[in-house]
């Protein structure tokens, strides 16, 4: 959705019980996007001012009457408070393929990548005047898709990054590529039958 979803983004009693309700794993305080100068009437509530014209539809629909951002505004929403090393792990996060289950005996599950660096990268190019946008432009570059697990995304983090970061600065990298070995690679691969072992019986002597 566009910036139509921020018109009545009013902070309000009513709308932090709401929320209260609906989504009780989001901390407080609530951060608000509101489409002028305007505070917030609540302490549970703090507001931001967003007056940017946005190229493309930054908003999703979660519940009635609840937007958030979409995956690619929140990287670069993102790129103006967090430091690099937290930023692509958030970005990680957004292009992989896992997700946090304190249910699941691992701690993950799986679920199709929320976003990915080719649509965070066509974000970020339409709105260049976006503040953020040049601090994800730059992070993109050693951020991963389809990581499957946390501590994949943190391998990939320190083999890719420059060496000015604590990184291998490794070229090439891919993540959970298939391999399609060749004939002649499968056939060493195979492992050798070996016959099964025979045992004889020699029968005592009377």
């Amino acid at each position: 959705m566009g910036t139509n979803a921020l018109k009545r983004c009013v902070p309000t009693a009513r709308t932090v019980a709401y929320l209260e309700k609906i989504f009780p794993q989001i901390p407080q305080p609530y951060h608000a996007l509101v489409p002028d100068h305007r505070k917030s009437t609540v302490p549970q509530a703090v507001t931001h001012v967003s007056i940017y014209p946005y190229r493309e539809k930054p908003f999703v629909r979660i519940a009635d009457g609840v937007y958030a951002s979409c995956p690619e505004l929140c990287f670069v929403q993102l790129a103006l408070v967090l430091p690099l090393h937290e930023l692509l792990k958030a970005g990680d996060a957004l292009c992989g393929t896992f997700f946090v289950d304190p249910s699941s005996r691992n701690g993950l599950g799986s679920r199709t990548p929320l976003t990915s660096k080719r649509r965070i990268e066509s974000f970020v190019r339409r709105n260049a005047g976006l503040r953020g946008s040049a601090a994800a432009k730059s992070a993109l570059r050693f951020v991963a898709d389809n990581a499957a697990s946390p501590p994949e995304a943190f391998l990939w983090s320190v083999l890719s990054i420059p060496h000015r970061y604590g990184g291998y600065a490794l070229p090439g990298l891919e993540m959970n590529r298939r391999v399609r070995p060749s004939k002649k690679a499968r056939k060493i691969a195979k492992p050798a039958v070996k016959p099964p072992l025979t045992y004889s019986r020699t029968s005592p002597r009377c």
